[in-house]
């Protein structure tokens, strides 16, 4: 409930919400990394509503972050999960799986099907453009104190 967004999220302990398995990030780039400390919980769905976030133990939620850590942790790399936050506790994110395809595409078609039939969520769909921006400077500055300037 804390976050606001664009705050930086560098997760202490990465858990995959579907089978409960913990990754632990590299020392060294955690104590560089800027932002929040705490537990990223990687979920298979977006987690859309106030409700939804209540009802799960974290700092904060994403998608990939497990599935990062396992890769890299499989090819012995070093791991850091530094999250940029594009919707706060209290937001209400559209149902972003109505707008996309089967493969994960956004599809146009489906976009006006869904904001027709909900316009609920053409607000929601909008807010999430400026908070997008925000988070990605964000999450661009805070890769920059972990990684150095670009070379």
């Amino acid at each position: 409930p804390g976050l606001r967004v664009g705050d930086l999220v560098a997760a202490d302990r990465v858990v995959d919400e579907d089978v409960g398995e913990e990754f632990l990030p590299d020392a060294a780039l955690l104590a560089a990394a800027p932002g929040r400390r705490g537990t990223l919980l990687t979920t298979a769905r977006a987690v859309r509503t106030p409700a939804d976030r209540a009802a799960r133990h974290g700092l904060a939620c994403d998608m990939e972050s497990a599935h990062v850590a396992r890769a890299a942790a499989a090819a012995g790399v070093p791991f850091l999960a530094l999250r940029a936050v594009t919707d706060a506790a209290h937001h209400t994110l559209p149902d972003v799986d109505r707008l996309t395809s089967a493969a994960g595409e956004l599809s146009p078609m489906l976009s006006l099907l869904h904001l027709l039939r909900h316009p609920a969520d053409v607000p929601r769909l909008i807010r999430l453009w400026p908070a997008s921006r925000r988070a990605g400077r964000a999450l661009a500055d805070g890769t920059r104190a972990v990684t150095g300037p670009p070379s």
